[in-house]
């Protein structure tokens, strides 16, 4: 057990980390040092704490995977220099005051994955990084996040959306890298216009996606990760997929792709393919895969958390 008073009495800490371990957090603590990073991430807390509404050199906090419950607190987004915020893994429900408060904030990187949200909170449009997976989360993509106009990495798997894919994705045309949309209720023709240029990572996986394939994912020369399972696409195998040189992941199980995937004078060479999923379609004929030693041909019948083999380094260089 640690007890946060032990560091009231230095002055000059600007750097701490207490993650893992059982913190008590008193309700009248301050701490006068000019804390810039703090980490209190699984360290069984169960009110958000209170001595954080004068930290105003705090531009990092991690309190994820605690108990705290209920609204974030207004004066949150009020601390002037706070940029990077984590609060995923507890019970927040929603957020306390105005929505000008919050768009005015200048946070770019917020994570506020597996807690209960219902109503999606309308944030800073300095927004790069934003993790809301796991959530309560229902109705339409809100367009609203189409002006952030620097997004990087968008995370609303597991959720409950529905409708369509936005067309004015294609605002972060050269931008957006990550895009993991899996496990909702997702429906129409992916829009060619919505595909990144910049993308390394896509995953609509588990959604009512119907139509082909985007040809336009072609333009995706930095594409690392591609997950389309169980879906209602209706193409035939994708061999212009061998021409991304960097692709590694590709999952199209569950789907009504038909047709050869082999084919006279068309090379099926993936440089770095290590997964590939096909199964539960409706292809003909044999495969000869000529993707190296560490390729892995797999099936099943549930959405696999494939993401987590890219996003996770993401999370690394992002903390």
């Amino acid at each position: 057990m640690v007890d946060l008073t032990l560091f009231s009495h230095l002055m000059s800490l600007s750097s701490l980390d207490l993650s893992g371990n059982n913190v008590i957090v008193s309700s009248t603590l301050q701490l006068p040092s000019p804390i810039e990073f703090l980490s209190l991430s699984s360290c069984s807390i169960a009110e958000f704490p209170k001595f954080l509404q004068t930290q105003t050199n705090l531009s990092y906090l991690d309190i994820s995977a605690n108990q705290i419950e209920g609204q974030v607190p207004e004066w949150l987004w009020r601390l002037p220099v706070l940029r990077y915020v984590n609060i995923s893994q507890n019970s927040f429900s929603g957020f306390e005051g105005s929505a000008d408060v919050i768009q005015r904030s200048g946070k770019v990187m917020l994570d506020i994955s597996s807690n209960t949200f219902q109503d999606f909170p309308l944030l800073p449009k300095s927004m790069m990084f934003f993790s809301g997976s796991d959530n309560r989360f229902s109705g339409d993509i809100p367009r609203a996040i189409c002006e952030w106009v620097g997004l990087d990495t968008l995370v609303l798997s597991n959720n409950n959306f529905s409708g369509s894919i936005p067309l004015c994705f294609n605002t972060f045309n050269t931008t957006l890298s990550i895009l993991l949309l899996q496990n909702n209720s997702l429906s129409g023709v992916f829009p060619e216009v919505s595909i990144s240029t910049n993308l390394r990572s896509l995953d609509v996986g588990c959604n009512q996606l119907s139509g082909e394939l985007p040809k336009s994912l072609i333009n995706c020369t930095q594409l690392e990760f591609l997950n389309v399972e169980d879906n209602r696409i209706n193409d035939t195998f994708p061999f212009w997929l061998r021409l991304l040189p960097d692709l590694q992941i590709l999952v199209l199980r569950s789907n009504n792709f038909y047709g050869p995937i082999s084919s006279s004078g068309v090379s099926l060479r993936f440089p770095k393919l290590r997964i590939f999923d096909i199964s539960e379609n409706h292809f003909t004929g044999t495969s000869r895969l000529l993707c190296g030693l560490e390729c892995n041909v797999i099936g099943g019948r549930h959405c696999r958390p494939y993401a987590n083999k890219v996003f996770g380094t993401w999370l690394r260089i992002l903390s």
